[in-house]
């Protein structure tokens, strides 16, 4: 997906090396100057979404969090 936009896609967060997660769009628009937009839907839960690679054939969980992510397993 991001080969065929040819963009970077950040979701609702966004963590910076090892700071915490940053749900505030005002504070990510703030920080991470590079970013031609944010979307500003309000401040969203601390609770970290689980995050999959499909690059390979079979998918690797990098991150479980909110969400079941055994159907991946």
């Amino acid at each position: 997906m991001v080969r065929e936009l040819g963009n970077p896609i950040i979701n609702t967060s966004a963590k910076l090396e090892q700071d915490e997660a940053i749900s505030d769009p005002i504070e990510i628009a703030k920080k991470l100057k590079q970013i031609d937009m944010v979307i500003d839907g309000g401040s969203l839960a601390s609770e970290q979404s689980s995050v999959i690679s499909l690059i390979d054939d079979v998918p690797q969980i990098l991150r479980a969090g909110k969400g079941d992510v055994a159907q991946f397993l």
